[in-house]
């Protein structure tokens, strides 16, 4: 089973930079960077190409592995330091990781929950009816987990007994994201471009606090105490003040829809069906003009995005996983080298 993957090959990702911001300069620090991917010069594992596209993927700091959905149908384990995979799981609809413990769902409304470590099953929910499922979210504290589906409803079941606690109604399409936050707390994300926050102990005809709302389809939600993002559809990134209840809309941040989204507190990374992926502080997208974006041309689809202050993990659709190694302050020396219009309101 290792042998479909490649070794890792182990670089270090140091991107040429500049205090200038003549338009020669940054086109040269672009042409190289660029360059630099195209000659291979970061670490990646390559798949073969009948695994097909890389759809969605989630990194468990805990296990340090990654796990990506592939168009056949499969999750694949792979240890992030070594490049070899290590398991794989059934699954083609939503996955989602807490711990060592990871639910992949199938198209027949079935979600499995899987011990990593011990790679069993150990518990099976289902939804006889709207059998989609893409949003998942594990409550290891609370011994629940809720499960969206194409209806627009959240089912939360107990882990233990299969039973379904509670039922929530709030979308009208896809649930594509479901969070619990804080014991208690709900926030979900759907494709009729709603995010929405209630809590669980309210009931289910108690309507939701809808967070954003807007026209085009909803990918991915991120979310500390401070702030919320989401990525939407032709390339938007929504940011919202939880404190002081303001909310931005950076229409242009991609081109395309924005898949991938990971932010630390600090820094926040984008990745787009552009094939870029973007980069920006958290603190300069609460600011009236914000500095543009660092954007890196990566590949054909980028679909989703991970780092730690050592690493980033960018999973795509024509060279699958790419890793990059690099120091914390590398952020602090990389400027931009492509300005794209940002709007906020």
């Amino acid at each position: 089973m290792n042998a479909v993957w490649k070794v890792l090959f182990c670089c270090k990702w140091n991107p040429d930079v500049s205090n200038s911001h003549d338009w020669l300069e940054l086109y040269r620090i672009r042409t190289s960077i660029e360059n630099r991917w195209k000659r291979g010069e970061h670490q990646h594992f390559i798949s073969p190409d009948h695994l097909g596209k890389i759809l969605t993927m989630r990194v468990s700091t805990i296990t340090d592995r990654v796990f990506a959905r592939f168009e056949d149908s499969l999750v694949r384990e792979i240890n992030l330091e070594t490049g070899k995979q290590e398991y794989q799981y059934p699954c083609n609809m939503g996955i989602a990781i807490q711990g060592k413990y990871l639910a992949t769902a199938q198209s027949t409304g079935e979600v499995s929950l899987w011990d990593v470590d011990a790679h069993s099953c150990v518990a099976t929910f289902s939804r006889p009816s709207h059998k989609k499922v893409y949003g998942i979210h594990i409550d290891l504290d609370q011994n629940r987990i809720a499960i969206g589906g194409k209806d627009g409803a959240i089912l939360v079941h107990d882990i233990e007994t299969n039973k379904i606690l509670t039922k929530f109604a709030w979308h009208d399409d896809f649930v594509f994201q479901v969070h619990i936050e804080a014991q208690n707390t709900l926030i979900t994300g759907g494709f009729d471009g709603q995010v929405l926050m209630g809590d669980m102990r309210s009931p289910s005809d108690v309507k939701p606090i809808n967070i954003i709302r807007q026209e085009t389809p909803l990918h991915v939600v991120r979310f500390d105490a401070k702030t919320l993002l989401a990525g939407c559809a032709l390339g938007a990134l929504w940011v919202h003040d939880r404190r002081m209840q303001r909310t931005w809309n950076y229409e242009h941040m991609h081109s395309a829809n924005l898949f991938g989204l990971h932010f630390d507190g600090k820094k926040v990374a984008t990745a787009s069906g552009d094939g870029t992926v973007g980069f920006q502080y958290v603190q300069n997208l609460y600011a009236e003009s914000i500095p543009p974006p660092m954007y890196y041309q990566i590949a054909r689809n980028s679909t989703g995005i991970w780092f730690d202050d050592d690493r980033m993990v960018v999973g795509a659709s024509n060279v699958h996983l790419l890793r990059f190694d690099g120091k914390d302050s590398q952020w602090e020396q990389s400027v931009p080298f492509e300005i794209r219009q940002t709007v906020t309101s």
